[in-house]
């Protein structure tokens, strides 16, 4: 079914349901934007995209491309004081924002606690992107029951929600990525001017929202290829076509390059000096076998390199990691598949598991929809293969959103069913939306039921699928309303610090290890945060006590309450 082909007040009727989802997944993304503190990384963003429109630098934060961090510092660059963004060593191995975006914030707390709202709001943007998309693709092979079933899982996903109302760009790569892959297709369905640019264009916007998306320039070109085949060209490309992808590939990387300013276009790959231990060894095999290979100007910029292999180099490093009560130093190459488990409502892990046993069953289906196919799993298959190898660190499920668009339009051919099974379906999507809401506003540590909610999450999962100093201002208003709790002391994540907030004299961090290793807990009231009761990522003197405590409040489900009656010495 094409949109072409509808009648002008069944039209309508989708324009009207796609936009009163549009509506509500706004609302309940500025809401969460608007309660949650700035999370670990917000300020290294946001002073990164700062620095890019003031200097057209994109050293700064350069693992990720400067597109979601320059549209959400629009609003507060020229506000902004003492940033200084050329005096941090630009070095290669340096990942310099981070102390950067850290003196920025304690130089403009109040700046950032009044103006961070509105910053975050590119990420609704960016969702809304990635909603319309997946209803439209939905309702191309599916028709219209899977097109309000994906805007809802698209609506009401976690994950989606929770970091959607941040500056980081899993979202927005997700919501590009699928944009860009739904133009191909579109263009491989029937060559056209139009459809051409339109695929170059958003191929350059995907290149600059992350650098995962650099594998299209593989993907496209060997599914034009299968394309060929499977409509009975064979291997003989039409010469329309193939001019036609070096047409959109060659927008895709102006875009991008444009964007960097030009950053040391056309550098051969020889006069890279790469960090990261993989991307050595494909530099030597190219000098060792294809030396003329080594001599060829690379198409990309610089920066955009040398932040693939700072990003690889990272992961090669090995970071402490957790999962499922185990902590080591590395990864699990099946972490995201327990992250899919544990933080996707049930209901929507339902409808997947609905569209796989009908998908094995209904092949023909699959084959009738072959364009689409063949994309969704090859970018399934890709993504599942980066995170899969990119075992040196387990820390952070969102990484894991850019197959999320996939998942959601694939999964919704079960509401296309004229079955029992489509029945099942709608009520599990309702049990999902529910499973959701019950626990909104805290999106981002959203853990499902199947392990006993968000309750229970920390025996899963730790750092920012639970805690990521987002539930900071619940601090300061559990303060406000018990005032008679004194003293109070802090040992939360995030980048807000105590001098940041209007904490009288009473409100104290948590007390160290004295010079002879003792430590004397005082009695009061601890604000602790998940992540430091379990020791995570660096162990923490003291946290063991609590740790064997039953906490007296829970502030979202990142911090507990704890309440010494008398003071406590540790040796």
């Amino acid at each position: 079914m094409r949109l072409a082909d509808l009648r002008p007040n069944r039209c309508l009727g989708l324009v009207a349901v796609g936009l009163a989802f549009g509506v509500i997944h706004s609302a309940l993304v500025e809401y969460v934007a608007s309660i949650k503190s700035p999370l670990v990384d917000e300020p290294a963003h946001l002073v990164s995209g700062v620095c890019y429109l003031r200097t057209g630098s994109t050293f700064h934060y350069r693992v990720n491309p400067p597109l979601v961090r320059t549209l959400a510092a629009w609003p507060i660059f020229r506000s902004v004081e003492n940033c200084d963004c050329v005096s941090y060593p630009a070095l290669a191995t340096l990942r310099s924002e981070f102390e950067l975006g850290r003196d920025s914030f304690n130089a403009n707390p109040q700046l950032w606690h009044s103006r961070l709202r509105s910053s975050r709001r590119v990420g609704i943007l960016f969702s809304l992107i990635g909603l319309f998309v997946c209803s439209a693709w939905a309702y191309q092979l599916w028709g219209c029951q899977a097109s309000v079933a994906a805007a809802s899982l698209w609506c009401f996903q976690p994950m989606i929600i929770g970091w959607s109302a941040t500056i980081t760009p899993d979202v927005p790569a997700a919501s590009t990525g699928v944009l860009a892959c739904f133009a191909f297709w579109y263009w491989l369905e029937k060559d056209h001017l139009i459809r051409m640019i339109a695929a170059g264009v958003t191929l350059g916007i995907a290149l600059l929202t992350k650098t995962t998306w650099i594998t299209l320039l593989f993907l496209w070109p060997v599914l034009t290829i299968l394309s060929g085949v499977f409509v009975g060209d064979r291997i003989k490309i039409r010469a329309k076509q193939s001019a036609g992808l070096v047409v959109i590939l060659t927008l895709g990387l102006v875009i991008l390059n444009g964007a960097y300013e030009w950053n040391s276009l056309g550098r051969p790959l020889r006069d890279f000096r790469f960090q990261s231990h993989r991307l050595q060894q494909v530099q030597q095999t190219v000098a060792e076998r294809a030396s003329l290979l080594e001599m060829i100007p690379m198409p990309l910029p610089e920066n955009y390199i040398y932040g693939l292999d700072v990003q690889i180099k990272d992961f090669e490093a090995g970071k402490a990691s957790y999962l499922c009560g185990e902590r080591k130093e590395g990864g699990w190459w099946y972490y995201y598949a327990v992250v899919l488990l544990v933080k996707t409502p049930a209901g929507f892990l339902a409808i997947i598991l609905l569209a796989v046993s009908m998908a094995s069953v209904r092949r023909r289906e699959m084959l009738a929809n072959g364009e689409f196919e063949r994309i969704a799993v090859a970018v399934i298959l890709m993504t599942a293969m980066m995170l899969t190898f990119a075992d040196g660190m387990s820390r952070h499920g969102r990484y894991g959103l850019i197959a999320a668009p996939w998942l959601i339009v694939w999964s919704c051919r079960i509401f296309a069913t004229p079955s029992r099974r489509r029945t099942v379906a709608w009520a599990m999507l309702g049990l999902g939306v529910a499973s959701t809401l019950s626990q909104y506003p805290h999106q981002i540590s959203y853990f499902n039921y199947l392990i006993g909610g968000p309750r229970y999450g920390d025996r899963w999962l730790l750092d920012s699928n639970i805690d990521w100093g987002q539930d900071w201002y619940l601090v300061e208003r559990w303060k406000s309303l018990n005032p008679e709790k004194r003293p109070l002391f802090l040992a939360t994540s995030g980048p807000t610090t105590i001098q940041h907030s209007d904490f009288d004299a009473s409100i104290r961090l948590m007390p160290r290890e004295t010079s002879d290793g003792s430590l004397t807990l005082p009695a009061g009231y601890y604000a602790m945060s998940v992540n430091t009761l379990h020791g995570y990522p660096r162990e923490r003197r003291g946290r063991e006590y609590f740790a064997n405590q039953t906490p007296i409040d829970r502030l979202g489900n990142s911090i507990r309450i704890f309440h010494l009656t008398v003071p406590i010495k540790i040796q």
